[in-house]
């Protein structure tokens, strides 16, 4: 009876993650126009780890289901185990993505994504410093109970949050940490804050915790590494804030050491070319595997990780054209021509050929550069980033300059330009 119940629950696990990634896979691939590169060099064998760059939300959903139907449709055991940020298994994180109004926003406010997340097989992981602030009152509450904001966030954290907020009319200080996680505070709660808000001594409390709470964390993955799983990483530990591919986390390192068995590691880089009057491309690209990780020392380790993902992904007409825009201006000009872009794409390409840099397709040639260079005008135009004027085009400087929360939207041309300036960086161009 115990193994017709273990026969049963697998049957139902790989349908339910069959079904949801090719559901995932169809949507993706409906919405955005997706190129995918070194699918061969998966082929999901034994503690295998994949890292990837952490560019969007859609990065592991739409990696995740493209490594899945290519290997382990019908291979229950050799399903992929995420790890995933901490607040994906909050409530809460609906509403802060999906604006819905009313009774039916409060109410979807209240469920948690954890029994789903589960079910895809996918673990949280917590920051120990900069974390996202609805997961900082979750962990106050699990520590400390329910309080008033004034006695767990000092004045400077409920100053920052007024801010965040648009000068709140109330007093901030006066409500519960479970008031705050309600869905009125909403558009607080995916905001990042380093855990210096909170008062001294429930700060050393939560790094002590947390420190705590990460180790246990690793070994749970260190552990499926071990047992002949595959895991699935983004070690940069968070979404980019503005293009560059952030540090990687000592995490990484850890983990490894963690382990008993040979793991090996598979870099993977997503890169999304969204500065098109197009649908959006995005570049999904597979690397080879970085055998005996064990051997390299920490910071070895992350610098060969980090180069490993950043060489796999294409330099794009978005990231060229915007890192022209930005230099542009730098240089006190507000207005050019598209000969100019184009003649400065031209050389930059060809400096970065000779440099062996990976380049997108569409702008290897002298006809097709001109035509994407042309969508990218007009992108820039329908955003206001650019104005014609008598032939030329001129900068609104004042959109180079927009706020940093959500950048890639607020600002895509410094986003695009740091994509193409931090690469540069990394590989030492």
């Amino acid at each position: 009876m115990r193994y017709l119940k273990s026969q049963i629950s697998n049957f139902l696990s790989t349908t339910f993650a069959n079904c949801l990634a090719a559901s995932f896979y169809l949507l993706f691939h409906s919405l955005y126009n997706i190129r995918l590169r070194g699918l061969e060099n998966y082929r999901a064998t034994p503690s295998l780890l994949i890292t990837i760059n952490h560019k969007r939300d859609l990065d592991i959903p739409i990696v995740g289901s493209i490594l899945h139907l290519h290997r382990t449709v019908l291979k229950n055991k050799m399903r992929p185990y995420f790890v995933a940020r901490d607040d994906l298994f909050y409530p809460g994180f609906l509403t802060a993505h999906f604006k819905l109004l009313g009774g039916a926003g409060s109410l979807i406010h209240r469920l948690s994504l954890a029994p789903v997340m589960s079910a895809l097989r996918a673990y949280p992981i917590s920051r120990l410093l900069r974390k996202r602030i609805g997961s900082i009152m979750h962990e106050i509450k699990r520590l400390n109970g329910d309080m008033p904001l004034k006695q767990a966030i000092n004045q400077s954290g409920i100053e920052k949050f007024n801010q965040l907020l648009g000068n709140y009319k109330g007093n901030l200080g006066n409500i519960t940490v479970s008031d705050f996680l309600s869905h009125k505070f909403r558009s607080l709660h995916q905001q990042t804050a380093d855990i210096s808000i909170l008062k001294d001594g429930l700060s050393r409390k939560i790094r002590v915790k947390t420190l705590k709470h990460i180790n246990r964390q690793l070994r749970v993955f260190a552990g499926i590494l071990d047992k002949g799983g595959i895991c699935l990483m983004a070690p940069e530990g968070q979404l980019s804030p503005d293009g560059r591919l952030g540090q990687l986390k000592s995490g990484l390192h850890r983990l490894i050491s963690m382990t008993s068995t040979d793991v090996r590691i598979i870099p993977v880089n997503t890169t999304y070319d969204f500065m098109t009057r197009r649908r959006m491309r995005i570049y999904v690209t597979i690397g080879t595997e970085i055998n005996h990780p064990r051997n390299y020392k920490k910071t070895e380790l992350e610098q060969r990780v980090q180069r490993s993902i950043v060489n796999l992904g294409p330099v794009t007409m978005g990231q060229l054209g915007s890192d022209f825009l930005v230099s542009t201006a730098e240089t006190g000009r507000d207005s050019f021509s598209e000969s100019e872009l184009l003649a400065a794409s031209s050389a930059k390409i060809e400096k970065l050929h000779a440099g062996g840099v990976r380049l997108e397709d569409r702008i290897l040639t002298a006809s097709s550069l001109k035509k994407r260079a042309r969508d990218f005008l007009g992108y820039c135009l329908d955003k206001g980033i650019v104005s014609r004027d008598n032939g030329s085009y001129r900068i609104d400087k004042s959109s180079l300059a927009a706020g940093m929360s959500d950048k890639w939207r607020q600002n895509p041309v410094m986003y695009s330009a740091n994509e193409l300036r931090s690469r540069q960086e990394i590989i030492k161009f």
